[in-house]
């Protein structure tokens, strides 16, 4: 039976394919006390911080949702994903490792990943407004909303689907690198057009311009920050 093996400075986790079981190894064989003590006051803080902030924000989106604006379908599936993640990551104790830990990682990192796919759609979503704004208009109906959001949802089950039939941790590996990678120009690409876009456009307000460009900055710089020091340690180790 083929195992696949994961080392981090925190925990070290093998498991299985064939009966989808994990195991833990001792820490204090792999990592130090002090790192991992530090990690758990990171995520504790991250979650005492990100938490509250994500209720914040879901509820004044539901208030104007409410109040008759146009629902921001990706960003409450964004505000959802951040969620659960937060709440699977409570569960998580690096000095106390078990099997319901492993499993709560595999939710944390799933939802993580969804949220790269719904970062996408809003930066994607906000260049489209105005670059091809008669294309979005005509596009724009909740048939297009609910079958991208079901693919988003859906599409970070094929990391584990390859590994399993491909039987290689190699394959999961690159496509999870990719899959990290590739929103990174796509993001940039975003950004660039939709500064031309308005730079050209007239009918679009001062303030209206600002905010659209806000928009695409932010995401960037969240993604940049979340997602490519993740990129760089893996590739460095």
């Amino acid at each position: 039976m083929e195992e696949l093996n994961f080392n981090n400075t925190s925990w070290t986790r093998s498991f299985s394919f064939k009966n989808m079981s994990f195991n833990f190894s001792d820490i204090n064989s792999y990592g130090d006390i002090g790192d991992i003590m530090f990690l758990k006051y990171v995520n504790w803080i991250t979650i005492g911080i990100g938490l509250p902030l994500n209720l914040i924000v879901t509820t004044a989106v539901f208030y104007q949702v409410k109040k008759g604006q146009d629902a921001p379908v990706y960003v409450i599936n964004l505000l959802v994903s951040d969620l659960i993640q937060f709440c699977s990551r409570i569960a998580l104790d690096p000095l106390n490792p078990s099997r319901s830990s492993g499993i709560f990682l595999l939710i944390a990192c799933y939802c993580g990943v969804v949220r790269v796919g719904f970062m996408m759609c809003i930066s994607c979503e906000r260049y489209l407004v105005v670059a091809m704004p008669l294309w979005y208009r005509f596009r724009r109906n909740i048939k297009t909303y609910v079958v991208v959001c079901i693919v988003v949802w859906i599409l970070p089950f094929l990391l584990p689907l390859i590994v399993i039939l491909t039987h290689y941790y190699t394959v999961g590996f690159i496509c999870f690198i990719l899959f990290l990678f590739l929103p990174v120009p796509l993001l940039i690409f975003f950004l660039v057009g939709t500064i031309k876009a308005l730079s050209g456009s007239l009918s679009v307000p001062t303030d209206e311009k600002r905010r659209i460009t806000a928009i695409q900055v932010v995401v960037l710089i969240v993604y940049t920050l979340l997602y490519l020091p993740i990129i760089i340690s893996i590739l460095y180790e």
